[in-house]
């Protein structure tokens, strides 16, 4: 196992994300991105395929998941999943903003339950 930092990246196959991820790859980190892919698109990633980075599918509200992977003991965790979009956001602003909430919470409540609490750093257009 190599000793470069692992970070975890949330939103990363959204267009801030992915370049997000290519950059740290290029720094040298491993990288684990979640993306459920509701906005995101996996060909943004995929020239990262066979490098330190490895995508998850899956919803940053799925407590055990984001447990097992807080449980790797990551240096870092950058939160820039969320549900985006305007014409998304002016169709139901309401439901937009629950949904941001409850991904947010979930990542802060899923470090909470850390031994190591990793550094976190959330980020939103």
């Amino acid at each position: 196992m190599s000793d470069a930092p692992e970070v975890l990246v949330t939103g990363a196959a959204g267009f801030i994300g992915a370049a997000v991820c290519r950059r740290l790859v290029a720094l040298g980190a491993r990288v684990v991105g979640v993306d459920d892919l509701s906005a995101g698109d996996p060909a943004r990633v995929a020239d990262l395929a066979g490098s330190s980075f490895d995508l998850v599918v899956a919803d940053v509200r799925d407590e055990s998941l984001l447990d097992g992977l807080l449980a790797r003991e990551p240096r870092a965790v950058l939160h820039l999943a969320g549900h985006v979009g305007v014409r998304r956001v002016l169709a139901d602003p309401e439901q937009c903003e629950a949904e941001n909430l409850a991904l947010g919470r979930s990542l802060a409540d899923a470090v909470a339950r850390c031994d190591r609490v990793p550094r976190l750093v959330a980020a939103s257009t």
